[in-house]
């Protein structure tokens, strides 16, 4: 016998005994359960997609302004008289607001109108003149002196109206020395002071209208299919107000990639001052698509899926969300009304895997 010789046989005696334990084992217990060599069936809850409308909000910051501004200027060069009004002053529409002196303008303005009222004398009497000339027969008054007379009023008349066009003109230009209210508002900023001496587009003051506002918010593009003119939404603040949609930008911000919308309050409330920033509620009914628990939406690096039950079997399906609130969402994929979602161990079924469907 060679040396190591009842090593070979305690190796030999070893695979005997599992030889033979191999062959007691019974037959089943070789394959896993679930049978095919598959994972086990995965117990899980399903809820039916159904069709319907999924009625739910979104909520956008927007911005108070006042419906009209307007920085107010000089539209001559003068020195400035009188300043009607400070900071948070109401005005009237076509109230005087800043003045400036008249001292030069006001001679000319009076001149011309004198001059205009010469002409006209002259011209009343020039025609009292022509309608005698022309009653009077021939030998009395000659054809000349007739052409005479007629010359002189047309002469007259051209010239008076050379004189109500200079009259206008400076009755313009003084008009021009006060700066009116364009609309009712509030002072929001007073620029000058008396003895200022103005140049032509020089800001005096700043209007802002006080009863009247509009929000201006920007909306996410898929927001804009579902606004209209004249909808409705909700100022979020206390009291809550509602808003009408006055005005819808039909074109997207190059760099936010958003739309403007502009609302008008129903109604005034205390706290809804120009600059205040604002919550707008836009409530949508949407309904282009099936409704799903929101349970049932698995997230992921590829997106969005639900666990569809097909023959006993999971099959993962990829979705859109349209919209979702509560408990409910609104999807848009390869699943149609009555189909059997997965909504609870969605998470950790794989794609064909057995299900047991469980209460």
């Amino acid at each position: 016998m060679t040396v190591g010789s009842p090593t070979r046989w305690a190796l030999v005696a070893l695979l005997a005994l599992l030889a033979t334990a191999c062959a007691e084992a019974p037959a089943g217990s070789q394959a896993p359960p679930g049978g095919g060599g598959g994972p086990p069936p995965a117990k899980v809850g399903v809820a039916a997609a159904r069709s319907g409308v999924l009625d739910t909000q979104r909520t956008f910051l927007g911005y108070a302004r006042p419906l009209q501004t307007a920085a107010l200027a000089a539209a001559v060069t003068g020195m400035v008289e009188r300043v009607n009004g400070r900071a948070g002053d109401r005005v009237a529409e076509g109230d005087a607001l800043v003045v400036l002196d008249r001292a030069l303008i006001e001679p000319a303005l009076a001149g011309a109108r004198a001059e205009q009222l010469r002409i006209e004398a002259e011209l009343r009497q020039a025609r009292r003149e022509l309608e005698r000339a022309r009653s009077l027969p021939h030998p009395v008054v000659t054809d000349a002196e007739r052409e005479k007379f007629s010359a002189r009023v047309e002469m007259l008349d051209a010239e008076l109206r050379g004189r109500v066009a200079a009259v206008k003109r400076l009755q313009a230009e003084s008009d021009r020395h006060t700066v009116r209210a364009p609309f009712a508002g509030v002072i929001s900023r007073r620029r000058v002071e008396p003895g200022q001496w103005l140049s032509p587009g020089q800001p005096v003051v700043d209007l802002v209208s006080a009863d009247t506002l509009q929000i201006d918010v920007d909306v996410a593009a898929d927001l804009l299919p579902h606004l209209r003119v004249g909808g409705k939404a909700k100022l979020t603040g206390v009291p809550e107000v509602s808003a009408s949609i006055a005005g819808i930008v039909p074109a997207l911000d190059e760099v936010t990639r958003t739309a403007r919308v502009r609302l008008t309050p129903d109604e005034a409330a205390p706290w809804l001052l120009p600059g205040v920033p604002v919550d707008v509620r836009f409530p949508l009914s949407v309904g282009d698509g099936v409704l799903v628990s929101r349970d049932a939406l698995v997230r992921g690096p590829q997106g969005v899926r639900v666990v569809k039950v097909v023959d006993g079997k999971a099959e993962s399906i990829a979705v859109e969300v349209k919209a979702s609130a509560g408990e409910q969402a609104v999807v848009v994929g390869e699943i149609a009304p009555g189909d059997q979602i997965v909504v609870r161990g969605n998470e950790r079924v794989r794609p064909g895997q057995p299900l047991e469907i469980v209460e």
